[in-house]
């Protein structure tokens, strides 16, 4: 009796492991674009690296040397201290007119600051009633019908109009990409006719939806660029969104805590489940001298925000990447 034996390839044998990248950590602090607390201490709002929304980090070697071939954003943990109602947003130009006289316009100022809807329209409210006695009476609500609305009424005869500020004058020396207390209000168009009462689009209340950190040392080897709906794109190393600080919860929007993101200061902390993988080349070591500037969501650099605000009106962020070897 034969047998015949089982015959097996070399092929067949072969066994291929597979296993994830070897990375390394590339930590960056905000806070680390100043050497010590005394000179953090000294820093002002003209001074070089006043600001952890504009900054750099300078130092005289290379931060990490090695054969990397990619750079990703993993986590970001980015402390929100930009008030919704700031130099950008905190004005608004009221025209009313009383029966038998001419119109009138006066511009109303909200103090800068963190408002929820309800504060934002109680502060119009008495601005408004100030305007002159046949106002005294008028409203403003946010909320009605549990919607994310403002309405107003002067519940009087007297007319009342809502516009927003010229842009590029002396009065508001901003582009017209820029978002007003207008827009911040919901209103459009429609809120420019005198009318004894009114209401704007639904609104959040938010000055900024969303902000890009940007690298330009970082994303310099990215061979295919980013793409924004903005009118100007940038290659950035992560956007984030201030809804993943979700303030809201089940609270109706007719409540006086109603607080949607942006409405108050808040950590804003974001894990990336599948971050963006920057291009770099293995025989270049990452640079000692690292630009970081962070735009809002109309492209606008964020430190602009800040300007007439007190100095230090900011929190410090930070970023974990890995840096994959191979």
């Amino acid at each position: 009796m034969s047998y015949l034996m089982p015959h097996y390839s070399a092929k067949e044998t072969e066994v291929t492991t597979l296993r994830p990248s070897s990375t390394s950590l590339f930590l960056v602090d905000s806070e680390d674009r100043f050497s010590s607390y005394t000179q953090s201490r000294a820093a002002t709002g003209t001074s070089n690296n006043a600001t952890p929304y504009n900054f750099q980090i300078t130092r005289k070697e290379s931060l990490m040397n090695g054969f990397a071939s990619r750079i990703a954003v993993s986590e970001v943990n980015f402390p929100w201290a930009i008030p919704n109602i700031n130099p950008k947003t905190s004005q608004i130009t009221v025209s009313y007119e009383v029966s038998g006289l001419p119109v009138l316009m006066q511009t109303l100022n909200l103090f800068p600051g963190f408002y929820k809807p309800a504060s934002i329209a109680a502060a119009l409210e008495l601005g408004i009633q100030g305007l002159h006695p046949s106002l005294a009476g008028a409203t403003v609500v946010y909320g009605e019908g549990s919607n994310p609305v403002f309405t107003y009424a002067t519940n009087s005869t007297t007319q009342i109009a809502f516009s927003p500020l010229p842009y590029n004058s002396a009065v508001y020396p901003y582009p017209d990409t820029t978002k007003q207390l207008f827009d911040l209000l919901g209103f459009t168009n429609a809120n420019n006719a005198l009318d004894v009462g009114g209401n704007g689009n639904f609104t959040f209340c938010q000055a900024i939806r969303y902000v890009d950190i940007v690298s330009i040392n970082l994303v310099y080897n990215q061979a295919n660029p980013d793409v924004m709906s903005q009118n100007v794109a940038r290659n950035s190393l992560c956007r984030v969104y201030l809804g993943d600080a979700n303030l809201t919860g089940n609270v109706d929007p007719a409540s006086a805590t109603f607080c949607p993101p942006g409405c108050a200061p808040v950590t804003i902390y974001r894990n990336f489940t599948n971050p963006k993988q920057i291009q770099w080349l293995g025989n270049q070591p990452i640079p000692g001298t690292l630009q970081f500037t962070v735009f809002d969501d109309t492209g606008a650099p964020l430190n602009e925000t800040l300007v007439g605000l007190l100095d230090g009106e900011y929190l410090d962020w930070s970023l974990t990447m890995l840096v994959t070897e191979n």
